[in-house]
């Protein structure tokens, strides 16, 4: 199984709508995202017709199927800074299927980003997901999580805990700064 990023025309932002409007798929955010069609042209000058480098926005597909499986965009505020905002949406149906790695390895690819590149991860969002609860959530770290987190910290990464909830943030390493 392979997979490959394609910049959607405009006309095709009704697969970025069907996802970021579907509850199943949105459940980590604790809810929809509204993107009428109205907003398209001004989201698509912004992400996609701008010609900026700091703003990069794709649809995942899968090549065997050809079919859509999420979206992939990465952010960065300006060159100055040493650090930039990965999103990755999987849509419910295709999760589980290793989408999300592929997507972070296609990434790296795209924009050569050294093995050590990637610092900090948010775990969660508002919602609940496989690794931890958020703030919308009782759920503290779960197995899977706590074997994310040990990885970090062999790698002196770090965890982004804002969206967490605080059983999963006394679970994080002690931040190198106190």
């Amino acid at each position: 199984m392979k997979l490959s990023c394609i910049t959607p025309k405009k006309e095709d932002l009704w697969y970025r709508k069907s996802i970021v409007e579907d509850e199943l798929t949105m459940e980590f955010n604790n809810g929809t995202v509204p993107f009428p069609e109205e907003k398209w042209d001004d989201w698509y000058a912004r992400w996609i017709g701008n010609g900026n480098p700091n703003f990069w926005y794709a649809y995942l597909v899968d090549n065997d199927s050809k079919e859509y499986v999420g979206e992939i965009a990465y952010r960065k505020r300006n060159d100055e800074e040493d650090f930039a905002t990965l999103n990755i949406i999987v849509e419910h149906k295709h999760r589980g299927k290793g989408y999300a790695v592929m997507a972070v390895n296609l990434l790296k690819k795209v924009f050569k980003i050294k093995k050590d590149g990637i610092r900090a991860v948010t775990l969660t969002w508002n919602g609940e997901n496989k690794i931890a609860g958020g703030v919308g959530s009782e759920k503290g770290l779960t197995a899977f999580g706590k074997k994310i987190i040990e990885q970090f910290n062999k790698n002196k990464s770090e965890a982004n805990m804002f969206f967490s909830n605080i059983k999963v943030m006394k679970k994080r390493r002690p931040h190198p700064l106190g």
